[in-house]
Order: structure tokens, then C-alpha cells, then sequence
């Protein structure tokens, strides 16, 4: 977002936060604005729109991840595992083959990075998933979703592919 404004307001009970300006939107200069309404410990979507033209949540989603993407993968890709000192991101290299990392907004609003786990075993492929949820302001990560070759995996066994990659 270019030339970005921020203002803040509030009404009888809440507080508001918007941010206006120039992005690009169907290969021309638009402007965004985006209004956020505290709610708790933070401030979650209230509205957007281009134009003066409300848009839905999938489109601000995907203006989201396309701005910050690497800086939510970098979180988990250099972020370290409690306990460990060498970057996450490296440790699974160690294992795997292949990684395919890409950050996404649920629907539920929170933000992830699902990395895609290649390697070869006795000649068989296999393909693991693993999830984290991203704690962007805090710049930390959590254990969401781990799958083995199709198989959900526990937490426990999340720690178990720790220990083997940090061994």
C-alpha cells in the first residue's frame, strides 16, 4: 500500500482503526480502505473496500498474504523451536528433499504457513504436511496440523519429527 493514512475513531462502545491508500487492483491504481475494530486483545476486519466498492474477506485475504507472504514464511523459516538454537527452516532441510512453503488467511481470520514435506524413502515418495499458526506481531509460530503421508499426527508426534530433526 502506497501513501498510507491511518486514522482512528471511536463511537459509543468501540474503537476503530482505518487505513487508506494507493494499491495496485486490476492493473490500475486504487484505493484501498481498510477499517479494523478492537475486539479484545486486537483488532480484526471491520470492512474493506476499493473504490468506494465493498469487497469481500477472500480478496482482502489474498492482498494480505500477497504483500507479507515472505514475511510470514521467514517467521517459521528462520524462527527457532523452544529449546533448539538452529533455524526451523534448516532443520527440515536436513530431512526433507523438497519444501514447498506458502502463507494463508483462514476463515476463521487467523493466519498460516503450511509447508509441504518431500523425501524419498526406499525408493517410495512420501509427502508430509506440516502447519503453524502465525502470531504475526509477535513474530512467532505454533504447532497447528501435522500430517504424515495423508495421516494426521499428534502433537506428540510433532515432537518426536523435532528431536529427529535436531538430532
Amino acid at each position: 500500500m502506497v501513501d498510507a493514512e491511518w486514522s482512528a475513531f471511536t463511537d459509543d462502545t468501540d474503537t476503530y482503526v482505518t487505513v487508506s491508500g494507493g494499491i495496485l487492483y486490476n492493473d490500475m491504481l486504487a484505493t484501498a480502505v481498510v477499517t479494523y475494530k478492537h475486539e479484545g486483545d486486537s483488532f480484526n476486519i471491520y470492512s474493506f473496500d476499493i473504490d468506494g466498492a465493498a469487497k469481500d474477506y477472500e480478496l482482502y485475504a489474498d492482498l494480505i498474504i500477497a504483500v507479507f507472504e515472505d514475511d510470514l514464511i521467514s517467521i517459521v523459516k528462520d524462527g527457532v523451536i523452544y529449546g533448539y538454537n538452529e533455524p526451523f527452516g534448516e532443520a527440515l532441510m536436513s530431512l526433507y528433499d523438497e519444501l514447498e512453503w506458502e502463507a494463508f488467511m483462514y476463515d476463521d481470520g487467523n493466519i498460516y504457513v503450511r509447508i509441504d514435506c518431500y523425501y524419498e524413502y526406499e525408493g517410495e515418495d512420501f509427502h508430509d504436511i506440516l502447519v503453524f499458526l502465525i502470531d504475526a506481531v509477535n513474530e512467532e509460530f505454533g504447532f497447528d496440523t501435522y500430517l504424515e503421508d495423508g495421516d494426521e499426527m499428534t502433537l506428540d508426534d510433532f515432537m518426536e519429527l523435532v528431536e529427529l530433526l535436531y538430532s
